[in-house]
């Protein structure tokens, strides 16, 4: 009997959207499978070739990395691929939802299909479309634990991510939380470091920055300022441009009372960050330090009053424009930004 495909197709895809829709995940999942068994069909592979294929894929790999699959392959490789980014998404957009119980559970299927279909997911001709990788998928899973205060079984999912892949520097992170959490914080310094070194001679400023944020944290905890800072100085070695390391690094000074510091410290922001009038603690300090050997600089004074104004300090802001606008009455930031720190302090 003749099955026109394409209106199959068309049918299962509405179907799919509406049972998305409806928040009837599993249904939709199995209702997705269908369209790519469609597609497998449509190009010529039929059901009793999908496990001698696939035998194929796993063996040409098996012996050779950079194994080049026959055609039939690819595209089994590709479906596969689709089915499993599919609940990769899915569970994702339950992480971002905060409803990790089901997240959980769709990880846990994604787990599943590379315990059978390992390989076959490697496959895909565009990386943006790809599913991840086995250890990528622990680590998700392994987060999601965490958040359901399951620590000893996230600390297994970081494991098994870093034996698969040593150098994931996100399963390094995430470990280091959970020690955290566990108050092993010797534990949690050491495994920042461990990732730190496994990156030398040179890690990405991304992977650099992460861990030495993590772990000047938990040395700030333990008020090991001096510790801290140094982290903080060698993540601005690697990304002068954050200015959470330097919101960061500049709080530990306070506690530390070196103003000096904190001064030089925003000195080497505004080089780097020249337009920042953002919201760092402990920012006043270095515009009275400016305002001290030139206390009439009207572009100082402004900025301070922006920066106290963000900062939610409504009544030291309005002192600030005050000043200004007493050099300068005409000044029409000042007047502006003053009458707009009197409206929040009236609400």
């Amino acid at each position: 009997m003749y099955v026109n495909l394409d209106n199959e197709f068309d049918k299962l895809e509405a179907k799919y959207e509406k049972l998305m829709d409806l928040e009837k995940f599993k249904e939709a999942i199995a209702c997705h499978d269908k369209l790519i068994d469609i597609y497998v069909k449509e190009r010529g592979i039929k059901d009793r070739d999908i496990p001698k294929i696939t035998t194929e894929l796993f063996e040409g790999f098996k012996k050779n990395p950079f194994y080049l699959p026959s055609k039939e392959a690819r595209i089994l490789g590709l479906a596969g691929n689709k089915k499993a980014l599919v609940r990769y998404e899915l569970a994702c957009s339950l992480v971002e939802e905060e409803r990790y119980e089901e997240a959980l559970e769709w990880f846990n299927s994604l787990l599943e299909m590379f315990s059978s279909d390992h390989w076959i997911l490697r496959i895909t001709e565009t990386p943006e479309e790809n599913a991840p990788e086995r250890h990528e998928v622990l680590v998700k899973k392994g987060h999601m634990l965490r958040q359901l205060g399951k620590y000893a079984e996230a600390l297994e999912c970081y494991d098994l991510a870093l034996k698969i892949n040593p150098k994931y520097h996100e399963a390094y992170l995430r470990k280091g939380d959970v020690l955290y959490d566990l108050r092993r914080d010797e534990m949690a310094i050491a495994t920042f470091d461990q990732g730190l070194k496994i990156f030398k001679p040179s890690p990405s400023v991304d992977i650099a920055v992460k861990l030495l944020g993590a772990k000047a944290y938990v040395l700030k905890q333990h008020e090991k300022y001096e510790e801290a800072v140094e982290c903080y100085d060698k993540a601005l070695m690697y990304d002068p441009h954050d200015d959470r390391i330097y919101a960061s690094k500049i709080a530990v000074l306070h506690k530390l009372g070196k103003h000096e510091e904190i001064i030089a410290t925003f000195d080497k922001l505004f080089k780097n960050i020249p337009n920042y009038t953002g919201t760092i603690n402990h920012i006043e300090i270095y515009y009275n330090k400016l305002l001290e050997t030139n206390p009439n600089n009207v572009d100082i004074l402004y900025k301070k009053g922006q920066v106290l104004y963000n900062l939610g300090e409504y009544e030291e802001a309005v002192a600030t424009f005050d000043k200004l606008l007493v050099i300068n009455p005409n000044h029409y930031g000042g007047q502006i930004d003053k009458k707009h720190a009197l409206e929040k302090l009236s609400k």
